[in-house]
This record gives structure tokens, sequence and C-alpha cells, in this order.
């Protein structure tokens, strides 16, 4: 009778702990926007093994990054690793435009510290369709974020495959980078990027290769500046594809082209892209806005 008795309060205990969570977990999005980031709504399952929790319009502001809906779920007994998917379509916004990703379940995991400091986190995508100023497709994405010796730092690894984007077909790219923070990166406070270093980013577009490396130092304003030098190999199949897909406009071809052939040596193209206040520069043109991170 005693052994009973002490599982009926070992459960009740369980249980009582069980809704306690789950009601923190229902307050998040009232206290999210103060770390930078938004939900909608938050409704949360899965009593008593699981937390499952479905997100209705998780987005991060400041990014102009949201999605439509992201399902998750951990364990109770361990609710440090999360697993689940980001749903319907994705949005992100930059000065003067608005992109859309859509595609099917996207699937994510993340993992933290009992201190709630990031670990790792992972994200894949597959068929993916891209609508904005230009329309594109991807046929494969996957990212990944993991710790290394320095606790203030995490390794950055994206692969991609099969991206078409305003006409210019790209086979693959892949990214390997560094992100410094000056304190651990924890859920319960915002970001404290420091600074995205590049060991290497590769392009490979059949015959023609690019690959950028750099370091690019985050500001207090969260503006991005820096420098990332790009090397191209077999550049000349390269320009001439983007003029006749309009990602050169006619009115600057001439002027890259002329830029191109005094910066080059044979087939080998090498010049800095310029980073200020997080938008990428050719020389004076202004190529790609990253936002604020």
């Amino acid at each position: 009778m005693r052994g009973f008795l002490g599982l009926v309060i070992v459960g009740g205990v369980l249980c009582a702990g069980w809704f306690g969570v789950a009601q923190l977990l229902r307050m998040a999005p009232d206290h999210l926007q103060a770390r930078g980031a938004e939900v909608q709504s938050l409704a949360v399952a899965g009593f008593p093994l699981r937390f499952d929790l479905a997100l209705d319009r998780p987005a991060l502001p400041a990014q102009g990054w949201s999605a439509d809906a992201a399902h998750l779920s951990l364990p109770s007994y361990w609710p440090f690793h999360a697993s689940g998917t980001l749903s319907g379509g994705h949005t992100l916004t930059r000065p003067g435009a608005t992109w859309r990703m859509d595609g099917p379940d996207m699937p994510v995991a993340a993992s933290v510290t009992p201190g709630l400091v990031l670990r790792t986190a992972t994200l894949q995508g597959h068929d993916l369709t891209l609508r904005g100023p230009l329309s594109g497709r991807l046929d494969s994405v996957a990212l990944s974020l993991s710790p290394t010796d320095d606790p203030l730092m995490r390794a950055v690894t994206l692969d991609m495959d099969g991206l078409n984007f305003g006409g210019l077909e790209i086979l693959s790219a892949s990214v390997r980078a560094q992100l410094h923070f000056t304190t651990p990166p924890r859920l319960t406070t915002r970001p404290s990027l420091q600074r995205i270093t590049a060991a290497r980013a590769r392009i490979d577009m059949g015959t023609t290769q690019a690959e950028i490396s750099g370091t690019l130092e985050r500001g207090a304003d969260g503006q991005l500046n820096g420098t990332l030098p790009l090397t191209v190999t077999n550049w000349q199949p390269l320009l001439a594809q983007m003029q006749q897909t309009g990602l050169l406009p006619p009115n600057q071809a001439q002027m890259v082209m002329m830029m191109a052939q005094g910066m080059s040596h044979g087939t080998t193209l090498s010049l800095p892209l310029n980073v200020r206040a997080s938008v990428i520069y050719l020389g004076p043109l202004a190529l790609f806005d990253l936002g604020r991170i």
C-alpha cells in the first residue's frame, strides 16, 4: 500500500510539473518580443510524455523573416531537445523587396543546455519555390549550427543543390562559417553576435565556379560591415548569362564588363565584395541587402 501511495504521489508531482511547464510555454508569446521574436499564438498538447507545440506565424521582425506555422515536439522528461517542422510558406522582407518561399514541410531540430544556451540547430528543405522580384527554385537545402571548442563560437554549414535564381542556374552552393558571440547564445536573451567569419563559400555553375571568404563585423546597430574577397573561375560565361537573364541591367553591363576585364587574369577574376550597412556592393553597384542580424 505504501508503494502504491508513493507512485500516486510521484505521478501527481509529474502531472503538476507537466501542466506547470505547459502554462509557462503558453505564456511565451508575451515574452518573446523582448528577445527579438514573435508568435501570434501557441498551443500545447502531448500530456504526459511530450510537449507538442503548435506555433502560429512565428517571426523574427528585425530580420524580416516569418513563417506560416511551426510544429515542435519536446520530451517532457528532457525538454532541452526539440524537433518538428516549419509548415507553409516563409516570407523574407528586405528594403524595397519581399520574397516568398513555398514548399513541403521543412524538418527542423534544436538542442539547448539546461541553462538554455543554444548548442545545435538543423533545418532541411526540398522542392522549394521562390517568388519575389525574381522567381526561382531550390531542389534541396540543409543548414546546421553546431558547437565548437570555444563556447562563444558556433560553426555553420549550409549546402544547397539545384538552385535557379532569375534564370541563373547554380548546380550547388556551400558555405562553411563561424559565428562569434560576445556571450553564449542563450534563448532567454537577444543573440549577442559579434562577427561572422566565412571560412569558405563555394558556388558551382558548371562551367563557372566562384569562391568567397572573409569576415563581417556586426555593429551595435545590427548592421554588418566588412570585405568578402571573391574569386571567379571562367567568369565570361557568367556575365553573359547574367545579361541574358536580366540579372545584370543593360545600362550597367558595359561598365561591369570593363571592370571585370581590367581586374581579371585571363579566365580568373578576383575582386572584393564590400559590405557596408549590411548591403553587398560590387564597386558602386548594390547587389543585395542582408538586413539586420
